[in-house]
């Protein structure tokens, strides 16, 4: 099978009231990162001549979006019966006055400070995406120290989108 990752963020998700075309490069750096991320994931191999078209519509770019819209594909795939060696979980993780913080907001995301996004499979305790951002360097303890953090926010989510999907489950089981 073949997967494909369309990313379309509106032109009013964030405080930049600018027109973007489709295409732009924000979105096509989403897109590419969130097939990436899922290319290694879903069970393609199942799949002899198929195409699983994954499109995600960015309506609020008001912070740790990249993470939303990976955990939001990945709940998607879940629901859609689509077998994965795990369930990715993300989630963004900054340092701000020399505080890790996670889960960063658009006020945090723009302070200039080192951030990450961070996408892993929880089962596997493998790390699938490392997206870095931010103006400064860091060196590698911190980094380290900001590894770690993310990973701990990422199994956090997982027990989240767990509970969810048997919640879910069991509602449509007792229908």
């Amino acid at each position: 099978a073949i997967l494909r990752c369309t990313v379309c963020i509106a032109p009013f998700s964030s405080t930049e009231r600018k027109k973007r075309r489709a295409g732009d490069r924000r979105s096509v750096g989403l897109s590419t990162l969130l097939q990436e991320t899922f290319s290694g994931v879903v069970q393609t191999h199942l799949f002899n001549n198929c195409e699983i078209d994954i499109t995600v519509n960015v309506l609020a770019a008001d912070g740790g979006y990249i993470s939303a819209c990976i955990n939001a594909v990945s709940l998607a795939l879940v629901d859609a019966g689509v077998p994965m060696l795990d369930v990715v979980t993300s989630c963004s993780v900054g340092i701000i006055d020399d505080t890790c913080v996670v889960d960063l907001n658009y006020n945090e995301e723009n302070q200039g400070g080192a951030e990450m996004t961070v996408a892993i499979m929880p089962k596997y305790n493998s790390i699938l995406t490392v997206k870095m951002g931010g103006n400064s360097r860091i060196n590698s303890k911190i980094m380290k120290m900001m590894l770690e953090n993310a990973k701990l926010a990422c199994n956090k989510v997982y027990q989240s989108m767990d509970n969810l999907v048997i919640e879910h489950t069991s509602r449509l089981l007792e229908s």
